[in-house]
C-alpha cells in the first residue's frame, strides 16, 4: 500500500503540473510529450485497486477529543483522515492544500490559489472560494465536539479575490440549536474582506462511523 506521505508528495507534483500548464504557453512538441507520458501512465494507474474513502471511526474521533486539544483533533481529521479532500487534503492532486490551525475559538485556513483556480483574469473562481469557506467552517463546527455536515451555506462575495497570493480564511461558531451548529466564515487578503458566509452544520442523528476492525 502506498504510504500517505508518498501519495501526498506525488499529489503535490501533479498540482504544480496543473498550475504550470495553466500559467505558460506551451509549444506543440511539449504538449505532445506530456500527452504521450500521460497516455503511458493512465492504463497502469487505472489497473490498480480502487481506493476506499473512510470516515473517521468513533474511537479515533473520541480519542482526539479526549486529548483536550481541539487543534490536535483538526490536525488529525484534516490530514490523515480527510487527506483526500479537495480543500485540506494534501493527497488530492486537484486540491488547494490549505493549511489549517486553531486560534482560540477560531479555525484559520491559509492558502495560495494557483492559476488552475482562476475565474475572471487574475481572480479566483467563486466556486473554489465557496468550497474553502465550506471546509473551514466545517472544521470550526468540530470545535463543538461533534462531527457535523453542511446543511446550508450562504456566501457573499465582497470583492475580487486575487490568485497567486496568500489568502486567509477564518470561521467560528455563532450558536447552536439541538443538532444544528451555526458558523460564520470570512476570507481576506491582508486586511481586505473578500468573502463571507453563514452556514448551518447538522450533527447526524446516527454518526457515520465506519468500522476499522
Amino acid at each position: 500500500m502506498t504510504s500517505p506521505p508518498r501519495r501526498a508528495r506525488t499529489a503535490e507534483r501533479l498540482r504544480r503540473l496543473a498550475h504550470a500548464f495553466m500559467s505558460y504557453e506551451l509549444p506543440t512538441d511539449l504538449l505532445d510529450e506530456i500527452t504521450t507520458a500521460v497516455d503511458a501512465l493512465l492504463p497502469r494507474i487505472e489497473a490498480c485497486p480502487h481506493r476506499v474513502t473512510r470516515h473517521p471511526d468513533q474511537r479515533t474521533f473520541e480519542a482526539a477529543l479526549a486529548a483536550g486539544d481541539v487543534a490536535e483533533l483538526i490536525d488529525r481529521a484534516y490530514t490523515p483522515l480527510f487527506g483526500h479532500t479537495m480543500i485540506s487534503g494534501p493527497a488530492n492532486p486537484m486540491g488547494v492544500d490549505a493549511a489549517f490551525r486553531r486560534e482560540g475559538d477560531t479555525v484559520v485556513a491559509e492558502v495560495v490559489l494557483g492559476r488552475a483556480y482562476e475565474g475572471a483574469p487574475g481572480r479566483a473562481h467563486g466556486g473554489i472560494l465557496s468550497a474553502i469557506l465550506d471546509e473551514t467552517m466545517g472544521a470550526a463546527a468540530l470545535l463543538s465536539g461533534d462531527l457535523a455536515f453542511t446543511g446550508q451555506l450562504t456566501v457573499t462575495y465582497r470583492a475580487p479575490t486575487p490568485i497567486e497570493t496568500p489568502l486567509e480564511f477564518r470561521a467560528w461558531i455563532t450558536g447552536r440549536e439541538d443538532r444544528k451548529i451555526f458558523v460564520h466564515g470570512e476570507g481576506r487578503h491582508e486586511d481586505r474582506l473578500l468573502t463571507e458566509a453563514e452556514g448551518v452544520f447538522v450533527v447526524p442523528a446516527e454518526p457515520p462511523w465506519t468500522a476499522t476492525g
